[in-house]
Formats: structure tokens, sequence, C-alpha cells
């Protein structure tokens, strides 16, 4: 299957909504693109303490999405293909860990 490639627009993009997300005083402890290989769609990674630690995750996704609705240039990003994990879910915790590692 062809994989779409991520594109500038997707890197800046994420990184801009990082950036305001932090402004706005919402932690990100890190971030990672992924890519649905069965809809070769690209969905951002984002890992915080927002996420809640009992597994609560609606108020992360709520903060988020007030957020971007700040954000009406953001075209490459859309409000489904951003997902949020705690640092202690294993994805966080890989992401986490990967970026230790890597960067």
């Amino acid at each position: 299957m062809y994989q779409v490639p991520l594109s500038e627009g997707q890197i800046s993009e994420g990184q801009q909504l990082i950036d305001r997300l932090r402004k706005e005083g919402m932690s990100v402890t890190a971030a990672a693109w992924e890519i649905k290989t069965e809809s070769d769609q690209w969905d951002l990674y984002l890992v915080t303490p927002f996420a809640g630690e009992d597994g609560d995750i609606a108020s992360a996704y709520r903060r988020i999405r007030e957020v971007r609705q700040t954000m009406p240039d953001l075209v490459w990003i859309g409000p489904f293909q951003i997902t949020v994990f705690g640092a202690p879910e294993p994805v966080g915790k890989a992401i986490v860990d990967a970026q230790r590692r890597y960067l």
C-alpha cells in the first residue's frame, strides 16, 4: 500500500498547535506523528498529564478543541486527527522514551 508522506504543513501546524497549547497552560510532554496504513491518514499523538492518571481523557480533548478553535488557519490537522495519551499508558510511554532516546 502506498503511504502518503508527512508534509511540511502538517509538521509546522503540529508544532504551532503544541506551542499554543503550552502557551494556554496545557502541558505537552511529547508528541509524534503516526500514519494509519488503512487510510493513509497521519494522526498527531500528544502525550499530556491532562489525560489524567485515572484515564479520563475527555478534559484533554475538550481543552485541545477549545484551543484549536482559536486557530482557524489550521488546515493540515483535522479535529479527528489528534489522539491523546497519558504518560503512563503504553503508547504514551513509548513516545516519551523514543523522544528521549533520539532527540
